[in-house]
């Protein structure tokens, strides 16, 4: 089982470390990609391979990430619903602000991780 679990751990951190290393790698992709890596580091800790200051880089990029998606989310509600409108420039420079957080946060977490 513990085999099984680091193999897993170790194959979802080079998944991570790809798309953390290309800049043209689907974010919305990275941000599931960062979340399973927290999750599985957070759930077994003895078995990471990721030094300790990764855990809130993780949840930093994470975050970030999140609030970008969710942002870039509700600027795509408003093609389907007009009275959103008045919000859609509001939404797209938070989801422009939030992108730039995250990639600060993903080149930071990009220098944590163990190479290939």
């Amino acid at each position: 089982m513990k085999h099984k679990l680091l193999m897993t751990m170790n194959g979802q951190i080079r998944k991570l470390h790809a798309g953390v290393h290309d800049a043209e790698f689907d974010r919305h992709q990275l941000r599931i990609r960062v979340k399973r890596t927290r999750y599985l580091t957070d759930a077994f800790p003895s078995l990471s391979p990721l030094p300790n200051d990764a855990a809130a880089s993780l949840k930093k990029a994470q975050a970030a990430l999140g609030a970008w998606h969710d942002h870039f989310q509700w600027c795509l509600r408003v093609q389907q619903e007009d009275e959103l409108e008045s919000l859609a420039q509001k939404w797209a420079d938070a989801a422009e602000q939030e992108l730039k957080v995250a990639e600060t946060a993903l080149k930071k977490l990009a220098r944590l991780l163990p190479d290939k």
